[in-house]
């Protein structure tokens, strides 16, 4: 009798001893590897939802370098053309245009248009870059310019003969009206000097036009980038 109470106690001290040893095995073992499991799960998906963030992020700053680089080089076309018209006076509204396009500074109009609001979408190394660059421009500009001068005030006329001058309609009824206002030969002669000069003056001074024009347009194939 004693015996099985003795084995009955002990079948019961054996249930409670594997039920404890089960809680301790649930509670240090499975338990951890199940939150383990979740936590490499969660991580797993972060690391997913990171890569993807990434991406987005990364395709954001090509569009935004992209649409940097078509405003950059936008803002450069309308700093060339925009100096083309001021540093010409091609807009002037003198009656000597080329006299006018002569007395023009050309590096201080360059650099007006340089530090004008036109340059607001460009950065301060971009900047740099095209203002060192204008400056340079400007000096082979106004050598372009000193060599007009030149040519313009070396404009002499010899044997001219006046059927050689051609005369446009404006230039006809200027001579009509002369030669109605009793003009000596002397003074007929003085405009058709005056306007082979005026011709001679316009080649030299649509030469120069070019020039610069090729000059300026230079600015475009700077490298702001």
């Amino acid at each position: 009798m004693n015996i099985d109470k003795i084995i009955t106690r002990f079948s019961n001290l054996s249930q409670v001893g594997m039920f404890l040893f089960s809680m301790f095995s649930v509670y240090y073992f499975v338990i951890p590897i199940y939150q383990k499991e979740i936590i490499s799960e969660e991580l797993a998906k972060k690391e997913v939802e990171l890569k993807t963030i990434k991406k987005e992020i990364e395709k954001s700053i090509v569009i935004i370098k992209e649409q940097q680089s078509k405003l950059s080089v936008i803002t450069l076309q309308k700093l060339t053309s925009s100096i083309y018209i001021e540093c010409t006076g091609i807009m002037s509204n003198s009656g000597s245009f080329y006299d006018e396009m002569l007395k023009i500074d050309i590096d201080t109009c360059m650099n007006n248009v340089l530090t004008s609001s036109l340059v607001g979408e460009l950065t301060n190394i971009q900047l740099d870059k095209i203002k060192n660059k204008s400056v340079l421009l400007a000096v082979e500009a106004e050598v372009e310019k000193k060599k007009a001068i030149n040519e313009i005030k070396s404009i002499t006329i010899k044997n001219f003969k006046k059927d050689d001058i051609e005369l446009s309609e404006f230039q006809e009824s200027i001579l009509h009206l002369r030669h109605l206002a009793g003009a000596t030969e002397k003074d007929i002669n003085d405009f058709y000097i005056n306007v082979e000069m005026e011709n001679i003056k316009h080649q030299i001074m649509s030469k120069y036009q070019k020039k610069i024009s090729v000059i300026f347009e230079k600015l475009k194939d700077i490298d702001i980038f």
